[in-house]
């Protein structure tokens, strides 16, 4: 059910810039990214650790008429390559899934060439810590394979800490993706007491209550909608 929004996408290779060379795209999913890579990059490998995710993005780029990424099943903690493999290696809307989300970008930058990037691409969270909180309860809420958003600090804070990089200064740019609260429960078969209890803490905030960090409004239609906030984050492996 799931369609990328195209202005998302559009958003990160903005801030991605131009790329080259061989390129791996980690927790690849449904292969939107890879998809965008491939477009300028020799070669892309879109690594994920669910195969019906795999057969998806391989189906959707052959019907594209995409036919340089090659598609590998595996564990993103354990990546199977050789150090300095890729000119480019990224991941998008990623980190906040993952349980140990450092130990997978310390792979990440394994495998980056020397002079290459990887480049961090997610939803951040709110600085304010109780709205942090509670946007990753109503997440979690609606997909219990959520476990944490990042501020953006946090995600340049990955890349710092793997000790092997030179983090590139933010460019400032956020970009705030409407989401419609249905459509985005839909999704993921969200249980109706799980819904019900998003809702409530949506329609609150509309009312003045406490704030989730997602930002509910209605839109042209009245229905409600939120903002996720997408920002991407790089360095360069030294």
């Amino acid at each position: 059910m799931y369609a990328p929004h195209p202005k998302a996408i559009d958003f990160v290779m903005s801030e991605v810039g131009a790329v080259s060379g061989d390129a791996l795209d980690v927790a690849s999913g449904t292969g939107v990214f890879a998809r965008a890579l491939a477009a300028s990059c020799a070669k892309v490998v879109a690594f994920d650790a669910t195969k019906e995710m795999l057969a998806r993005a391989e189906r959707t780029a052959v019907d594209l008429g995409i036919h340089n990424i090659e598609y590998q099943l595996g564990d993103a903690s354990q990546l199977p390559f050789e150090d300095q493999s890729f000119n480019i290696v990224t991941s998008r809307l990623a980190i906040h899934h993952f349980a140990n989300p450092g130990a997978i970008v310390s792979e990440m930058m394994r495998v980056c060439k020397k002079g290459g990037r990887v480049i961090l691409a997610d939803i951040i969270a709110d600085d304010d810590l109780e709205q942090h909180a509670e946007t990753d309860r109503l997440e979690i809420l609606r997909d219990p394979s959520h476990t944490a958003c990042v501020t953006l600090k946090g995600l340049h804070d990955l890349l710092e800490l793997t000790g092997r990089v030179q983090v590139q200064s933010h460019s400032g740019n956020v970009y705030m993706h409407p989401l419609n609260a249905t459509f985005w429960m839909d999704n993921t078969e969200t249980p109706q007491a799980a819904r019900d209890e998003i809702d409530r803490c949506f329609q609150a905030e509309l009312a003045g209550g406490k704030k989730t960090g997602m930002q509910p409004f209605l839109d042209e239609k009245g229905e409600l909608t939120f903002l996720h906030r997408y920002a991407v984050a790089q360095a360069i492996r030294v």
